[in-house]
């Protein structure tokens, strides 16, 4: 399913495009993803330039990043329904507890 997850995360194509596209329920596309294996790169954790940005494919269907400028790496992110400041310091925290400084 290493297809599903590149057209989900580099194409930008949205669950309902692609429980489209693959004749399946969103529900289906949504659990191929969660189980999908995503090879993760470590990162060591050090100083960064931090932009937080969320983008929104839907109303209400968006996802939260924080990509490190220095390091052209995204570093965290999460699905969201809505841009709250909560959402952000979420991810702020979670880099700062496994040592990255911003």
């Amino acid at each position: 399913m290493a297809v599903l997850w590149n057209k989900y995360v580099w194409k930008r194509q949205i669950i309902s495009d692609l429980a489209n596209e693959y004749n399946k329920s969103d529900k289906w596309i949504r659990d191929k993803l969660d189980k999908a294996k995503i090879q993760k790169n470590k990162i060591v954790p050090q100083k960064i330039i931090l932009i937080a940005d969320a983008t929104f494919f839907s109303r209400s269907n968006g996802v939260l990043v924080y990509r490190a400028v220095n390091l052209k790496q995204n570093l965290w992110w999460k699905e969201v329904n809505s841009e709250k400041i909560d959402h952000y310091q979420e991810g702020k925290l979670a880099l700062e507890e496994v040592g990255f400084t911003i």
